[in-house]
């Protein structure tokens, strides 16, 4: 089992450190690469479990033997310590079935082609190989890390959530390997996301027949519609989509129902209250006689605010200063395991991974160049928050 570590961590020869990384990637390059490209091969869609478990266990076949491994459920948990971590986190799954075609990764001069490469299995590389590294220092005996792999992120983390919130609560701070900025940049706060079904109930009848006073799902429907895309606001950074509907049975038909989806994104993590006391006020209010309504909350992910984060960002950036990179914060509507991980009061930093760009597209791509650049700004970013956090 493992225990806290108490190994007492000094201060750590950084100058000494980078020299030494520039060798060990010149002898790791090719396997690195080759294995990258194994791990992009194996299909690992959401929904596909096979690929996801071949994908794992080829995964931790690389991980160093200083690092204990467990699988519980669909998560892989790689760790040299139980309590008063640096969390690392990273997702295996990708958002392309089998069937779509795009399966195989393919190098074009310095970029790097394949599903996932850039959200974000080119992330989970950066992290193992930061780790192999400072293993090879015989330093990461002075580290107490877990390395959290989930495999549904992609679908809301809905099986991991939990676990993740577990692991983070006994964190002294996190990183997690989702693709950095177009310029480098780790993003130090995401929006929080609301996701919210509506369903809207009238009575079916022959549309000849009804001029006025129809109970029309539909038409309730139309009117909530527009109350719901009220609810964007420039100034408070919340944006309100009514993305997806359906209902009714062709245009000769009254519609006795009507369904939904709504997508909130919010800045604050008290708007998200905010916006579900107004969602419950439009479904209380019916213009249209004779429709009722509901909704429930389909999916949500807290928000994680830039400020708490600050101070971890500052050792990051310390970090890239001392390789020679210009690391910049950055603020993401999108949402990501680090929104789990920060709503648990854990500093935490994301975007740690390669840079790329065109993620859930055909067209998903990294800049080659950027994996050795994040592996070492990870490896000191590690060290820095192990005298700072630990």
């Amino acid at each position: 089992m493992l225990m806290k570590r108490n190994t007492k961590i000094g201060i750590f020869p950084f100058s000494s450190i980078i020299n030494n990384f520039y060798s060990f990637f010149k002898k790791n390059k090719e396997s690195l690469f080759s294995f990258f490209k194994e791990l992009t091969d194996i299909n690992t869609y959401s929904f596909n479990l096979e690929g996801i478990n071949k994908c794992f266990d080829v995964f931790i076949e690389n991980v160093p033997e200083s690092l204990e491994i467990e699988k519980i459920d669909r998560n892989v948990i790689i760790a040299n310590s139980n309590t008063d971590y640096i969390l690392l986190m990273g997702h295996i799954d990708t958002v392309f079935p089998e069937e779509l075609g795009f399966n195989k990764l393919v190098e074009n001069n310095d970029k790097i082609y394949g599903p996932g490469v850039y959200d974000m299995k080119g992330g989970l590389i950066v992290a193992l190989f930061a780790l192999i590294f400072l293993d090879s220092l015989e330093l990461l005996q002075k580290v107490p890390v877990v390395f959290f792999i989930n495999s549904d992120e992609e679908i809301g983390s809905v099986y991991s959530k939990s676990l993740i919130e577990s692991y983070a609560k006994k964190a002294k701070c996190a990183f997690v390997f989702e693709g950095s900025g177009e310029n480098g940049e780790v993003v130090v706060g995401r929006k929080g996301k609301l996701g919210i079904k509506i369903e809207t109930t009238g009575q079916a009848s022959h549309a000849a027949y009804k001029i006025t006073n129809k109970p029309s799902a539909i038409l309730e429907m139309a009117h909530k519609i527009i109350e719901i895309e009220a609810l964007n606001n420039e100034i408070e950074e919340i944006s309100a989509n009514a993305g997806k509907i359906e209902g009714g049975l062709g245009p000769n038909t009254v519609a006795e129902s009507c369904k939904l989806l709504v997508d909130f994104r919010f800045s604050k993590q008290y708007h998200e209250s905010n916006i579900i006391e107004n969602i419950k006020k439009i479904c209380e209010s019916n213009r249209v006689t004779g429709v009722t309504s509901k909704f429930n909350i389909t999916s949500k992910r807290p928000c994680m605010e830039p400020e708490p984060n600050m101070p971890l960002y500052e050792l990051v950036k310390e970090a890239s200063n001392l390789i020679g990179l210009k690391v910049k914060p950055q603020v993401r509507p999108g949402v990501s395991d680090a929104n789990f991980i920060s709503y648990c009061g854990i500093p935490v930093i994301d975007g740690m991974g390669p840079t790329g760009a065109n993620d859930h597209s055909t067209q998903e791509f990294l800049i080659k160049s950027s994996i050795p650049e994040r592996i070492l700004l990870t490896s000191i970013s590690i060290l820095k928050a192990a005298t700072s956090f630990v």
